[in-house]
């Protein structure tokens, strides 16, 4: 059976690239594995974008692609190129060998496994790493729709974590996508209609790293800043009320920016005082205080 917009495996887009498979929760748009028709072992990523009328990209979709070649950023992937196929403008990237976020965090809940605390500090420290890599771009630059499913996470050689953030700025060109289906991501300027502001991308980074975090057991701490939401008890206290600052409803009352929040988490992850373990129904403790920004 064909794939949704007429792709299937084995065409081949603009004798380039041929399709392999169809892959789920890749951020914003229709994704798909392809190779290199000459080179079977060579592989790359295809985004397929909202079908447009004309032969002709509209400028913003060129000057977006344009713009996300020039990005280097270990963390963030790549793109190679972008093209139009039968009316679906594409963007080439760089293949990685990962899972989404969230598709890991499913995987590893599925099975009972438990994450080192060392592991979670270095993955969370790779996605505040390629937010500060857009926010410093000239001009500055915001992802504007992060969240776990735009972010691929592999195993590095020394069988560390290794991250990858795509889709920065490319939401307002895709069809379909699953931004909805991590709502709780979209900080509240977004859902009132206003623009995009790297205060919004800190946003989603503390809701992303609330479902890294997240516990299930009932012996679990219950953190104050999150109204009683259950989370890891040997994360410190610190890294909760960094990611309680993050998650204030007034942009202006956020870290400006993720390399302000990274540091801050930095300094947080260094400290001992571990939040208390309660039971439920028990009273909450205050919010542990705001480590100092560095």
């Amino acid at each position: 059976m064909s794939a949704a917009g007429g792709l299937k495996p084995k065409t081949v887009i603009d004798g380039r690239f041929e399709l392999v498979e169809k892959l789920d929760d890749r951020g914003a748009g229709e994704v798909w594995k392809a190779r290199d028709p000459n080179f079977k072992t060579r592989f790359f990523l295809l985004k397929f974008l909202r079908r447009i009328d004309g032969d002709r990209a509209p400028d913003e979709l060129t000057a977006l692609a344009q713009r996300l070649r020039k990005l280097k950023h270990p963390n963030l992937l790549p793109t190679l190129g972008h093209g139009q196929w039968e009316g679906r403008p594409y963007l080439v990237q760089g293949w990685f060998e990962g899972v989404s976020l969230s598709a890991a965090l499913d995987a590893a809940r599925a099975d009972g496994s438990r994450l080192s605390r060392g592991a979670l500090e270095g993955l969370c420290d790779q996605v505040g790493g390629a937010l500060e890599a857009l926010h410093t771009q000239e001009p500055p630059w915001v992802h504007g729709e992060l969240h776990p499913g735009c972010v691929l996470v592999g195993r590095a050689p020394d069988g560390a974590f290794d991250v990858r953030v795509m889709d920065a700025g490319v939401g307002p060109f895709a069809e379909g996508g699953t931004a909805f289906i991590y709502a709780d991501c979209v900080a509240p300027e977004r859902k009132e209609g206003r623009a995009p502001l790297a205060a919004g991308d800190v946003y989603s980074l503390a809701t992303l790293m609330r479902r890294v975090l997240r516990e299930a057991s009932e012996t679990a701490a219950y953190v104050a800043p999150f109204g009683g939401y259950r989370g890891r008890e040997d994360v410190p206290a610190a890294v909760w009320a960094v990611m309680g600052r993050a998650m204030k409803h007034s942009p202006a009352e956020r870290y400006e920016s993720a390399g302000a929040m990274r540091a801050a988490l930095r300094d947080a992850w260094q400290t001992e005082a571990l939040l208390e373990v309660r039971r439920p129904g028990e009273v909450k403790s205050e919010a542990p205080a705001e480590p100092r920004a560095s």
